[in-house]
C-alpha cells in the first residue's frame, strides 16, 4: 500500500500495487492490505470514515518522514552516496577488519582469556560494520565476489570442526561455508577458553580467514577511494567507465532490492517460519547466534538503508530524486525505513535476551518489520520504474 498525500489517492493504490508486482516480478510483491478499500463508499466518505482511514494509514506508517525531503539532481545524489554513504561505510569496514585481524593474531601469540575476549569484541565490531556496509556491496565488491566469500551463513559446523582439528582436512579450508564472518564467530565463541580456541589447527585457519577479510575489505575500500568513487560520481562523462548517471543509480537501486530481499527471506522469513508456519522456526539460521547480536546486525543494515533513502548530514538520498515527480512515493520510501527501525526496537524484556529467544517465545515478533521492509523494497522497485533505470538485480550472497 502506498501512503497518499491526499486521501483520494487510496482508491487506486491496489491497482497500482498490482502493476508494480507484474513489472518487478519476484521483487515487488504489493504490500499487505491494511484495510479493504472496496468496503468504503465511492462517494465522499463520512467524517468517521475519514478518521478511520487516517488512523489506519498512520498505523501503517503513513505519517510524514522525520525530516523534509528537498529535491536534488542525480549528480548531487551520486556525490552524496559516495561521500556520505559508501566511503564512510567501507572505511569503517576496512578499519574494523584490520582490528579483528590484529586481535586474532594477538590471541594466537598469547592465548589468554583477555585476548580471547578482545578478539570476540573485535569480531562483533567487524560484523556490525559488515552489516552496515550492505547497500554498497556492488562495483568493486562484486568484482571480488566479496559477499559470497565473506558473508555465507550459517557456517558448516561439522566440516569446520574437522578442518581445524588436523592437517588431514586442510584441503577443505577454502570452502565458503567454513570461512568469512560466520566461521570466525564459531571459532571464537564456541570454545570454552583461550586454550581450546587456539588448539590444533585453529590458529592457522583463524589467521588465514581474518587476513582474507582484511585484504578484501581494504582492497574494496581502496578501489572506491582511489578510482571507483570518482567514476561513480562522474558517470556519463568521458573519463568514467559508467556510461550514464542512470547506470550508476541503477547499481544502487539493484543493491537496495538485493539487500531487502535477503533481509526478508534469510534474516527474517526463514528463521521466523513465516512461510511454513510457527512450527517451522529455523533459529539456527539466525546470523551471529553465538555472539547474540543478530538484532544489532539487522539494525545496522536498516539504518544504512534509511540513510540511503533519506540522505545524511544534510546531503540528499535516493528519495530526493523523485520528490518533485511523486512526493508521496518519496516520503513513503523514507517513512518505511524509519518504521522498520521502529518495529525492530526491542521492549525491556526483549532487550535482555538474544533475538532467537524472542522468536522462540513469540514467532510472529518480526511480522511488522517484515511488512515495512517489504514496502520499502516495493519503493526501491517503484522509484526505479518511474525513473526508468536499467536495473538488473542479482544475488551474490546478498
Amino acid at each position: 500500500m502506498i501512503c497518499p498525500p491526499l486521501l483520494q489517492r487510496v482508491w487506486s493504490s491496489d491497482r497500482e500495487d498490482r502493476r508494480w508486482s507484474l513489472t518487478f516480478a519476484g521483487w515487488a510483491r504489493g504490500a499487505l492490505p491494511i484495510l479493504r478499500i472496496g468496503a468504503l463508499s465511492p462517494r465522499a466518505p463520512s467524517w468517521s470514515t475519514w478518521l478511520a482511514l487516517t488512523g489506519a494509514l498512520a498505523a501503517a506508517g503513513c505519517g510524514g518522514p522525520s525530516t523534509p525531503i528537498a529535491p536534488a539532481d542525480p549528480r548531487a545524489v551520486l556525490n552524496a552516496l559516495v561521500s556520505q554513504g559508501a566511503v564512510p561505510a567501507l572505511t569503517r569496514l576496512a578499519e574494523e577488519a584490520d582490528a579483528l585481524d590484529a586481535a586474532v593474531r594477538r590471541l594466537c601469540r598469547n592465548p589468554r582469556e583477555i585476548e580471547l575476549e578482545m578478539a570476540r569484541e573485535a569480531w562483533q565490531e567487524a560484523y556490525l560494520a559488515w552489516r552496515g556496509a550492505a547497500p554498497y556491496m556492488f562495483g568493486p565488491a562484486d568484482e571480488v565476489t566479496m559477499k559470497r566469500r565473506l558473508g555465507s551463513w550459517p557456517v558448516n559446523e561439522i566440516v569446520l570442526d574437522h578442518v581445524v582439528a588436523s592437517d588431514e582436512f586442510s584441503h577443505m579450508r577454502g570452502a565458503d561455508d567454513v570461512r568469512g564472518y560466520a566461521a570466525l564467530e564459531f571459532l571464537l565463541y564456541l570454545p570454552v577458553n583461550a586454550e581450546v580456541a587456539t588448539a590444533d589447527q585453529r590458529c592457522p585457519h583463524l589467521t588465514n580467514v581474518t587476513h582474507e577479510i582484511k585484504d578484501l575489505t581494504a582492497g574494496v575500500w581502496k578501489r572506491w577511494t582511489a578510482e571507483y568513487g570518482y567514476a561513480f560520481v562522474g558517470a556519463g562523462e568521458a573519463s568514467s567507465p559508467i556510461p550514464t548517471q542512470d547506470d550508476a543509480l541503477a547499481l544502487v537501486f539493484a543493491e537496495g532490492m538485493n539487500v531487502t530481499e535477503r533481509l526478508l527471506w534469510e534474516r527474517i522469513g526463514v528463521p521466523s517460519g513465516f512461510f511454513r508456519g510457527a512450527d517451522s522456526l529455523k533459529l539456527e539460521t539466525i546470523e551471529a547466534p553465538h555472539a547474540g547480536i543478530a538484532r544489532e546486525g539487522l539494525r545496522e543494515t536498516l539504518e544504512a538503508l534509511r540513510r540511503l533513502a533519506a540522505g545524511a548530514d544534510g546531503q540528499p538520498g535516493l528519495a530526493a530524486l523523485i520528490v518533485d515527480l511523486d512526493p508521496a512515493r518519496a516520503s513513503d520510501m523514507v517513512r518505511r525505513a524509519e518504521r522498520a527501525l521502529a518495529e525492530l526496537q526491542p521492549d525491556a524484556e526483549e532487550a535482555a535476551e538474544p533475538l532467537s529467544a524472542t522468536l522462540r517465545r513469540q514467532p510472529s515478533r518480526l511480522e511488522g518489520l517484515y511488512r515495512q521492509i517489504q514496502a520499502l523494497q516495493d519503493q526501491f522497485a517503484g522509484i526505479a520504474e518511474v525513473l526508468t533505470l536499467p536495473v538488473q538485480t542479482h544475488q551474490d550472497g546478498d
